[in-house]
């Protein structure tokens, strides 16, 4: 399927299924090596992030464990006010533990930024950040993820895990909007 619809707008294939997961796989070997001899804690952010974690941590070989957190910052195709960014986790305990944020996409870098100031708050050994999708070109703030599956042009983009009004978050492959 090289294109697809949603409402009132149409998206075409940017990244198909194999290029996603192999790019998956090798930053999951890069994490492996990194994380040799502890056990990280991945902390992956809904509802995006799902897809792209539940792939990852099928090739982390290391011990680790996971939990969840939301952060969210997009309603639609349109960012909540600049810098707004709301956050939400269930009493989480990272101190002292290595943790790697799992994010689906970094765009303008305010939710990442948001979330590793919540994280570090909670007195963690260290914090890296996993994302599939960059977007340098977008960021607002300064932002550099540690382990990034690719870096992209700045269109809205749904599948794997992103969506557009809480639809295509089902497809196998990234999309790009077509405009």
């Amino acid at each position: 399927m090289n294109t697809y619809k949603i409402e009132d707008k149409e998206f075409s294939m940017m990244l198909n299924w194999e290029e996603v997961s192999f790019r998956i796989e090798a930053l999951a070997q890069q994490i492996n090596k990194d994380y040799i001899g502890r056990t990280p804690v991945f902390l992956v952010t809904l509802k995006g992030a799902m897809f792209f974690a539940v792939e990852l941590l099928k090739s982390i070989t290391i011990p680790c464990s996971f939990d969840c957190i939301i952060g969210k910052s997009y309603h639609g195709t349109s960012q909540l006010a600049p810098g707004v960014v709301d956050i939400y986790h269930n009493n989480l305990d990272l101190v002292g533990r290595d943790v790697i944020i799992v994010e689906d996409i970094v765009d303008t870098g305010y939710t990442i930024k948001r979330l590793l100031e919540v994280v570090n708050d909670m007195q963690p050994a260290s914090v890296a950040v996993a994302t599939l999708l960059n977007k340098p070109e977008k960021h607002l703030v300064s932002v550099n993820p540690d382990y990034v599956g690719f870096n992209i042009s700045p269109n809205f983009i749904v599948g794997f895990g992103l969506d557009y009004n809480e639809v295509g978050r089902n497809l196998k492959g990234i999309y790009s909007i077509m405009e």
